[in-house]
């Protein structure tokens, strides 16, 4: 993998993780959420996409380089919110397995715009800022 890519790829995770948490506290603060939620779900947020995207996206451009730039990071942004169900499974401590995880977090409003929501609005918006300053 060449260089380039891995600076546009560090570039394009902060301006995720950026845009994600501003989405992120202003649906907490609209749902009344307490401060300490909020700053349990910044850390968390800013811990798992540091971790998460870069690494998957550094496999999707290596084992997609031929495709042009945005497969990769497509796939990468897919991979990564199909990972995030998991992450609450781990920080879970109840009986259930990982896909009534999956669907009760997709099934309930609430979890669904505080969990799903910003990360989704992010990378749309991460999508199109990086189409038009021609990130990748």
């Amino acid at each position: 993998m060449e260089y380039p890519i891995l600076k546009k790829l560090f570039v394009y995770t902060l301006l995720l993780i950026v845009v994600d948490l501003f989405i992120n506290i202003i649906l907490n603060l609209i749902q009344g959420n307490p401060g300490i939620v909020i700053a349990g779900s910044v850390i968390l947020r800013v811990f798992f996409l540091l971790l998460f995207f870069p690494s998957v996206g550094c496999l999707m451009f290596l084992l997609f380089k031929n495709r042009g730039h945005y497969i990769p990071l497509f796939l990468t942004t897919i991979t990564v919110y199909l990972m995030i169900p998991s992450v609450v499974y781990l920080l879970k401590s109840n009986n259930k397995n990982l896909m009534e995880v999956y669907i009760d977090l997709h099934a309930d409003f609430y979890m669904f715009a505080i969990i799903f929501l910003p990360y989704i609005l992010a990378s749309f918006i991460c999508v199109i800022v990086s189409s038009k300053t021609r990130l990748f």
